[in-house]
C-alpha cells in the first residue's frame, strides 16, 4: 500500500467517437482494486470526444513501491468486461 493521502486521476478514452466512454458504467470501475471517489465526463485530451475522468484515493490502490503496472477494470452498460493496463512509476 502507498502511504500517501492524495488522489490519483485516471482517464478512460475510447475511440472512435461518438459514444466512446459514455458506454462505460462508472459504478463498475476499479483501479488496482480501488473504487473511484468520483468521476466526470469531460474532454480530457481536447480531441472533441468526451472521456471519463476518475479520481481514486491513493491509499486505497493495491500498489506498493515495487509496482510497475496498474490495471483499470470495468463493465459497459451492456455487461461487457473492459480493462486496460498501463505502467506506473512509484516515487517514494
Amino acid at each position: 500500500m502507498i502511504d500517501c493521502d492524495r488522489e490519483m486521476p485516471a482517464t478512460v478514452q475510447f475511440h472512435p467517437a461518438p459514444h466512446g466512454a459514455a458506454l462505460i458504467d462508472p459504478e463498475t470501475v476499479s483501479l488496482a482494486s480501488a473504487c473511484p471517489l468520483r468521476w466526470t465526463m469531460e474532454d480530457v485530451d481536447t480531441d472533441g470526444d468526451e472521456d471519463l475522468l476518475f479520481h481514486f484515493k491513493t491509499q486505497e490502490l493495491s500498489l506498493d513501491e515495487n509496482s510497475t503496472e496498474v490495471t483499470l477494470e470495468d463493465l459497459t452498460y451492456a455487461g461487457t468486461d473492459i480493462w486496460g493496463t498501463d505502467t506506473v512509476n512509484i516515487v517514494p
